[in-house]
């Protein structure tokens, strides 16, 4: 029964084709270091810049 199992699993691995060692597809395409912020969180900030610098002339108007 053993035997059978083992002579099946090698018979399967010589089957299969190779596996890519250059790279774990899990992670392909992604670049180490800082990434991007996502655009829900890019146009969070433009807007809150954009809300900051009116209320900075608001104020320079007052003055």
């Amino acid at each position: 029964m053993k035997d059978m199992r083992r002579a099946e699993a090698r018979l399967r691995r010589a089957a299969a084709p190779p596996r890519p060692t250059d790279h774990d597809p899990d992670i392909e395409g992604m670049v180490p270091g800082p990434q991007e912020p996502p655009d829900w969180q890019r146009e969070f900030f433009e807007e809150e810049q954009k809300a900051k610098e009116a209320a900075e002339l608001e104020q320079q108007k007052n003055q």
